[in-house]
């Protein structure tokens, strides 16, 4: 039969090395594990096996899944994979058909543990590229706020990678490119909280490039937070945010405690010599609700937030036609090539849980798609949602 290879970047109990609390009220991650979710997307029964990578490119543990039916599901737990603790890697994932995986990574020193607001999700891909975006980086320090970048080499010989780091401004990092070697199908991870300052604003982005295919995926830390995304490898000049929010209440929307909802989007202008001229669309589930047409202007290589609670890039004011009771879509057009990320923070108090997810392009809709892992109970808990 066929072999089918889907390759799933996973940060497999990550220890952090740090022992610094966040604040006084919010630690670090701590510990970290990832579990991987598999769903048969093909036409018959499936046989899985899940190969875990050390930093060299060695398997150091092979797991495995017999007669998976047609959309059923099995997860590769990594309480069950034999790890020892303080393991870090990738893994690979091979099939008898066709396979969709997502991956699950768990931090045990987060905000409220109960409603995943320390977790985030990545979705495992079926090749990598030679260029990788990520739009949204953050290094402000490691009490508050900063990102990893997970790079895994898909390809079959060892990958050169190079790093272009640029703050949102468009100004490069003076030490670019760094520089990583990577061995076939392993990963390195790259703790922008633990490296030298790369961006003059505290927040930026990257441009990778392999003479092997890489996958990226980036986690973000902040105030007790903790949230994932897969980094886009192509530009597009419309895009799609399928859910957006802006949720309060009270009468000051300026104040964050207000919020218990809200949403913030960074685009990218991938072009090296023209600005992009800019349309974000605010389109509302409810035809009651509001509309609104924000323009900006993004500078080449540069990056730019619209937030529906404190404006982001532009005034926090200009999202107040939307009320205080808002959900509904962006569409974004533009002139220039962008990639983008959604961040949505939730409440009690807004800001205290988080997740993040690619903005995606024409060529992402399909009229048959997958959800690998979809739960209705607390992980750890009875609730249900």
């Amino acid at each position: 039969m066929k072999n089918f290879k889907s390759i799933a970047l996973v940060v497999m109990i990550l220890v952090m090395a740090t022992a610094t609390t966040v604040s006084a009220a919010w630690p670090t991650p701590g510990p970290g594990s990832a579990d991987v979710t598999v769903m048969n997307v093909g036409s018959g029964p499936a046989s899985v096996t899940a190969e875990y990578i050390d930093a060299a490119g060695n398997v150091v543990v092979t797991r495995s899944a017999s007669n998976l039916p047609v959309n059923g599901a099995h997860e590769f737990l990594s309480s069950n994979s034999g790890l020892p603790d303080g393991w870090q890697g990738a893994m690979v994932l091979s099939s008898t058909d066709i396979v969709a995986s997502v991956a699950t990574i768990r931090w045990a020193g987060g905000v409220d543990p109960g409603d995943d607001g320390d977790n985030g999700q990545y979705t495992g891909i079926t090749t990598g590229t030679t260029t990788v975006y990520c739009p949204a980086l953050y290094q402000y320090n490691a009490a508050a706020l900063y990102s990893t970048l997970a790079i895994q080499n898909t390809g079959a010989a060892t990958a050169n990678v190079q790093i272009n780091y640029r703050d949102r401004n468009g100004v490069a990092f003076a030490g670019n490119p760094v520089n990583k070697t990577i061995p076939a199908n392993a990963q390195t991870t790259v703790n922008l909280s633990t490296e030298s300052q790369v961006f003059t604003s505290n927040d930026g982005s990257a441009v990778i490039t392999s003479n092997q295919p890489v996958a990226v995926v980036v986690t973000t830390h902040w105030l007790g937070r903790s949230s994932a995304y897969n980094c886009p490898t192509q530009g597009n000049t419309k895009l799609y945010v399928p859910a957006q929010f802006r949720l309060f209440s009270g009468t000051d929307p300026t104040i964050l405690a207000n919020y218990t909802l809200y949403s913030a989007n960074v685009l990218m202008n991938l072009s090296s010599t023209t600005a992009a001229t800019v349309k974000f669309r605010y389109i509302p589930r409810n035809p009651a609700n509001a509309s609104l047409d924000v323009d900006v202007s993004i500078p080449p290589l540069s990056a730019k937030g619209l937030n529906t609670f404190n404006g982001g890039s532009v005034q926090a004011s200009t999202f107040n036609v939307l009320g205080n009771n808002w959900d509904g879509v962006v569409v974004i057009e533009s002139d220039q090539p962008l990639v983008g990320i959604n961040n949505t923070n939730w409440g009690p108090a807004a800001g205290v849980r988080s997740a993040t997810f690619k903005i995606i392009g024409p060529a992402d809709g399909a009229q048959l798609v997958f959800l690998p892992h979809q739960r209705r109970t607390a992980p750890g808990g009875s609730w249900q949602e």
